[in-house]
């Protein structure tokens, strides 16, 4: 397509040599940007949501190492173990299916909170029930030391009572 008037051939061509924004227009949207945040926020944001993800593969490859460990100590089949195995991904369907309603009444940020917190409290709860373990087997070997093997079960017994 020709142009006719070269008047409009001449502002066709400077159109294209002057640039989209002006000098002006350019600090403006810079001020925007500082007002919005900077880039080193936009960072901290990635990385925090990230730890999710880390969290998630902790999870994930938590039981693989440990397994040896976890049977013998828990007196665990095959078969009991890779139930034990498997309630991560159970927990993750459940989480799936949950997360945008929770995120939606309660924001992404609480959300967040609220799956960290979770997290926090299992790896509590596995941390002190092996501490239990230690310090129970720890009791029942000193107090061995000091009274017959019968006592000590009685001993032994008054705490599943108190459970009860």
């Amino acid at each position: 397509m020709t142009i006719e008037n070269g008047s409009q051939e001449n502002t066709v061509t400077e159109d294209l040599e002057n640039p989209l924004l002006t000098e002006h227009e350019k600090v403006d949207e810079l001020e925007k940007g500082a007002e919005k945040g900077s880039i080193g926020m936009v960072l901290l944001s990635i990385a925090v949501a990230t730890c999710g993800s880390f969290e998630f593969g902790l999870c994930v490859g938590y039981s693989a190492p440990t397994q040896p460990a976890i049977r013998e100590d828990l007196h665990l089949s095959l078969a009991e173990y890779s139930v034990f195995g498997s309630i991560v991904a159970i927990g993750a369907m459940v989480g799936a299916i949950t997360s945008g309603k929770i995120s939606d009444s309660i924001g992404r940020k609480w959300a967040m909170r609220l799956s960290a917190g979770c997290c926090i409290v299992g790896w509590l709860a596995i941390y002190c029930s092996m501490l239990m373990i230690v310090i129970g087997v720890s009791t029942a070997y000193l107090l061995g030391t000091l009274i017959t093997w019968r006592s000590l079960a009685l001993t032994s017994k008054c705490q599943c009572f108190q459970i009860i």
